[in-house]
């Protein structure tokens, strides 16, 4: 078998290693970061090296008198992926989305900024076409390890260019959702041919039946797509002993960082719930889980009869109770009004930890009360009879995963 550049440990160490950005903070100071990352940090015996060397201070006489053996030849893969890098900056693209673009991706920003999730090394991500979320597209992870291509990478030719070289494969088998606006750099773009050429390859993975047999890690091959498109791959993967399955296992780990970061860009720019909606859905749940009936009340509006038998914030519970939820104007408290249905006595209370913070008694003296939830507090709703036991129990919204009403 062919040996595989680069080899599958520097691959995993440049992917999962923490990034020299991290060590630096952590060596120069590191109390900003969570106990966790300096934990992991503390244990891990390569960036304990690199943070010691980071520590040391400099030494004007480090190399001594070097001897001039005059101009260094660069070589020539280096001198191309310079090449290639000045010409896509000539092209000057523009970095809004649209298929077919690829973008680097630095950072793991949400919209609501930076995460401090670490990278160890920039991810790129071809742009295939957009979700019906603002700024979240879909697309394909992109490598530079041409070796580990298997018959579902497509690489990029000369005619694709001019291409960043990180950006020299696209792992069909890897889709991911990028949130958008976490890219920091175009790396270049391919033409509507092309993507759709890498579009096919992608469906035709649906309905793989790879020839293991077939299997030759490191060589390249030239075929045609269902629909007539001319594209160069590498071989199927082959037996448990092929590295290309390791190589894909670790990629498909790397670009979760992708998938976690778009989810939480929907759920950033998702329309929130106001906080007593979330208190209703609260006593919803609980009320299915006691197999009682929460229904909202229809009131006669003092509006013109079209109007009669609008549902209001008011529900019944079971036959004991009519509750009305009604939000502060800062929608971060509800005042939750209780009217008795029934002549028995019901005591209800709030409460946190087990410890009752308010409480009211419902009989035929005094059929109403008021209790009063702020979103902050981690509460529980509870009813009872005359003799304590417990008729209905319900945990209000937990703080965070709370929003005010915007």
């Amino acid at each position: 078998m062919r040996q595989l550049l680069p080899s599958l440990n520097v691959i995993e160490a440049g992917l999962f290693e923490p990034s020299p950005e991290l060590i630096l903070r952590w060596a120069l100071d590191g109390a900003d970061l969570p106990v966790a990352s300096r934990a992991a940090l503390d244990a891990n015996p390569d960036a304990r090296a690199m943070a010691d060397v980071l520590r040391r201070p400099p030494d004007d006489d480090a190399f001594g008198d070097l001897p001039d053996k005059g101009a260094v030849v660069l070589p020539a893969h280096l001198a191309a992926m310079i090449d290639a890098r000045v010409r896509l900056s000539a092209l000057q693209l523009d970095a809004r989305p649209r298929p077919g673009l690829m973008l680097r991706v630095d950072q793991a920003i949400a919209p609501s900024g930076p995460t401090g999730w670490d990278m160890g090394q920039p991810l790129a991500v071809l742009l295939s076409e957009p979700t019906e979320h603002p700024d979240v597209w879909y697309g394909w992870l992109l490598a530079s390890d041409t070796d580990y291509a298997c018959a579902w990478d497509l690489l990029l030719e000369d005619d694709d260019g001019p291409v960043d070289p990180m950006a020299a494969m696209v792992q069909t088998w890897n889709p991911v959702h990028l949130y958008v606006p976490s890219a920091a750099a175009v790396l270049g773009e391919l033409s509507a041919q092309r993507l759709a050429a890498v579009r096919d390859l992608a469906l035709e993975l649906l309905e793989a039946d790879d020839d293991a047999a077939a299997a030759d890690p490191g060589m390249l091959v030239q075929r045609v797509t269902q629909d007539g498109h001319l594209v160069l791959t590498g071989t199927p993967l082959g037996a448990a002993d092929d590295p290309r399955w390791r190589y894909q296992e670790l990629y498909f780990a790397a670009a979760d960082l992708l998938r976690d970061l778009a989810r939480q860009a929907i759920i950033e720019r998702s329309p929130r719930t106001s906080w007593w909606q979330q208190v209703l859905e609260a006593l919803r749940a609980a009320a299915d889980g006691w197999q009682l009936p929460l229904e909202p009340v229809p009131v006669l509006s003092l509006g013109t009869e079209d109007n009669a038998g609008d549902v209001t914030n008011r529900w019944q519970l079971g036959d004991w109770l009519d509750m009305s939820l009604i939000p502060s104007s800062a929608g971060d408290a509800v005042q939750i009004h209780l009217a008795s249905r029934t002549a028995a006595l019901l005591n209800v209370a709030l409460s946190a930890d087990g410890a009752q913070l308010q409480s009211a008694r419902l009989d035929g003296a005094a059929s109403q009360a008021d209790l009063f939830a702020g979103m902050g507090e981690a509460l529980t709703f509870s009813v009872r009879d005359a003799d304590g036991k417990l008729l209905f129990e319900a945990t209000l919204a937990k703080p965070d995963n709370l929003n005010p009403e915007t």
